[in-house]
């Protein structure tokens, strides 16, 4: 009993938090799991590597496949994608079934994305054998950081102190009402996580070590708390 999974973000930094995510929801649903993790769920690659596929290389992966455009079909680009993705998929995998999880910021156009990807889902041509979820960050993947973050020490204490009364609410609380436009804006999402000053290791245990029950409580409008339901209906299931 295993998981093959795809995943499908925007790059690398959101990568590891969105695999860490997906392996956490799964080793709450299959204790048996803990553990022995890295031997059943498997991060593939149509090139063959480990990882993700990146939103922006579906097209370069689908050419040497020699895999057709999506011609005639109705739809967004981000269903097109989807369906090219999963054209890319088939000549690989052939019969072998796989695990594909979407994520992508809402940036602003957060319906365009979400009815992209869902209709591209729905069209897949083989979603009755493979397992698709998929999940949009509200405003930016960083707000989903801050929603696991609760500071520890004075130094981190103090950072989300003078974080919080700047920007007037709880970033970690609310993290839906900040914004994804330009850094140096005073809501942006990435500013109020650098402004924490958190270490490079630090920033990458917040998703680890979060507890779950706190990403889904401050996840319910960020699309944080949707995207773990998706993964724990439609991708823990063995």
């Amino acid at each position: 009993m295993s998981w093959t999974l795809v995943l499908v973000c925007e790059g690398g930094a959101d990568a590891a938090d969105l695999r860490a995510l997906t392996t956490r929801v799964i080793e709450e649903e299959h204790d048996w799991v803990r553990g022995i993790t890295e031997s059943v769920v498997t991060w593939w690659h149509p090139d063959g590597s480990a990882g993700y596929v990146s939103w922006t290389e579906i097209l370069k992966l689908a050419a040497p496949l020699t895999v057709p455009p999506v011609h005639g079909e109705s739809g967004s680009p981000v269903q097109r994608q989807v369906l090219r993705l999963a054209r890319a998929i088939q000549r690989q995998r052939r019969k072998e079934h796989c695990c594909v999880v979407f994520v992508h910021d809402g940036d602003r156009n957060a319906s365009a994305w979400a009815e992209g990807i869902a209709a591209g889902i729905s069209a897949w041509k083989r979603h009755e054998k493979d397992r698709l979820a998929f999940g949009i960050a509200q405003p930016e993947h960083e707000a989903w950081v801050l929603a696991g973050y609760s500071p520890e020490g004075e130094t981190e204490t103090a950072n989300f102190a003078a974080l919080r009364k700047r920007l007037g609410f709880d970033p970690c609380e609310q993290s839906e009402r900040l914004t994804s436009a330009k850094v140096t804006d005073p809501n942006d999402a990435k500013r109020a996580l650098d402004e924490l000053r958190l270490s490079k290791t630090r920033r990458e245990e917040v998703l680890e070590r979060a507890p779950l029950e706190r990403l889904r409580a401050r996840g319910q409008a960020n699309g944080l708390k949707d995207f773990l339901d998706a993964i724990r209906e439609k991708i823990a299931p063995l």
